[in-house]
């Protein structure tokens, strides 16, 4: 369904952020992506794609926030999320 509003907003997974609230948003109003850090990862970045160009949304917010874990994390932050997971290939024999 296209956002009543046009805009899509990517910020952090973190329990205590409430986009709708601090955005004075409806629901229906924006779309909201959310994943570790509200890093505009390869998936994020698919979704605002797709928002744009299928839904009709025409702006876009990054909300990042302070005393992110994802900040103070090095090993999560690049271990576990880089390369994305399509960009790994497997070694194993017979696949």
């Amino acid at each position: 369904m296209p956002p009543a509003r046009s805009f899509a907003i990517l910020t952090c997974m973190d329990a205590r952020l409430d986009p709708a609230k601090y955005a004075g948003l409806a629901e229906g109003d924006a779309h909201v992506i959310r994943n570790a850090g509200g890093r505009a990862s390869d998936d994020a970045i698919r979704s605002l794609v797709i928002s744009y160009k299928l839904l009709g949304t025409r702006e876009f917010f990054v909300i990042h926030h302070t005393n992110c874990g994802m900040e103070f994390s090095p090993t999560m932050s690049c271990a576990i999320c880089w390369p994305p997971a399509w960009k790994r290939r497997s070694h194993s024999p017979g696949f």
